[in-house]
């Protein structure tokens, strides 16, 4: 028999900061999967790249399924950034934020749905005594700006194993508010609301290491404050190395984090950024940037 193997309990962080300025998107690259089907041993980690730049004015991310294959040649028959470059070579120059939305909609379960035909999976599962009943299979977030305004959504896909295929569940778009609160915004996905337990101090020995941070401070301010984009890349950092140390053994490193500046919604010569960090004491270890096409 060959068995299928997909990635049911990777975890991923994702951070989205909107400012009066831009909008900054960062993603954990740690990979980890369970031994294989049937088999006893420790948990597989490995890297992955989560979030992709597209068309330098979009960023998509990717949460739960990044690669799938088959287990016994290697076959992938799945992987985000190869997927993602597809999207982004038939993304038009004029591509709107609710327009990438509606091809992640349309692409992502046909993208999925061959990795079912092979496998039975709820056989695998019940031999670990799990089930993916109501589990998300794969969450794509998109960010950018429309009309110069910024958008938030996600696109959740749910298996269907008795049909074997990925089915589009919802769409959630996350709507701004009007007026000031637009440009002074966060989200998390993949993880619970980190604030509760950043801004409580009494909550866990781990606060101890965040609790002067000038991050953790303007994080945890009555309303959320309106940051310059270097602030707001170093709050999207402070989150994510914040989930790193709580649920270390499926968030870490190496971070990627891209930044969409407001203007590049309007002109062809901002230029947007994604670093790339490797470690907690790394700088900015590799920066790619690039003029608007």
């Amino acid at each position: 028999m060959v068995w299928l193997y997909i990635l049911p309990c990777s975890a991923t962080a994702v951070f989205v900061v909107i400012t009066p300025t831009g909008i900054v998107i960062g993603a954990d690259g740690k990979a980890v999967s369970p031994p294989s089907c049937g088999r006893k041993g420790p948990m597989i980690t490995s890297t992955a790249l989560k979030v992709i730049l597209l068309k330098r004015k979009f960023a998509l991310g990717d949460i739960s399924t990044e690669k799938v294959t088959f287990e016994d040649d290697g076959t992938v028959l799945y992987d985000f950034p190869i997927w993602a470059k597809y999207i982004d070579d038939h993304l038009t120059t004029d591509a709107s934020v609710s327009g990438l939305t509606r091809i992640v909609k349309e692409e992502a379960p046909r993208a999925l749905s061959p990795a079912f035909k092979e496998l039975d999976r709820y056989a695998c599962l019940w031999e670990h005594g799990g089930s993916m009943e109501n589990r998300v299979l794969a969450q794509y977030v998109i960010t950018g700006y429309e009309h110069g305004v910024p958008l938030v959504s996600s696109v959740e896909l749910y298996p269907d194993w008795k049909g074997h295929r990925a089915e589009l569940l919802s769409q959630v778009p996350h709507q701004l508010p009007k007026g000031q609160d637009s440009d002074a915004r966060y989200y998390a996905f993949g993880v619970d609301d980190p604030r509760s337990a950043i801004c409580d101090t009494h909550t866990d020995a781990n606060q101890a290491t965040v609790s002067t941070s000038a991050q953790r401070t303007a994080f945890c301010s009555v309303k959320f404050p309106r940051l310059s984009l270097k602030e707001a890349s170093e709050m999207v950092r402070f989150l994510l190395e914040f989930e790193t140390r709580i649920e270390s053994e499926y968030v870490g490193f190496p971070f990627t984090v891209i930044t969409i500046p407001k203007a590049a919604s309007s002109s062809g010569q901002v230029r947007t950024f994604c670093h790339t960090l490797l470690s907690g004491s790394d700088r900015l270890s590799r920066q790619h940037d690039g003029k608007q096409d």
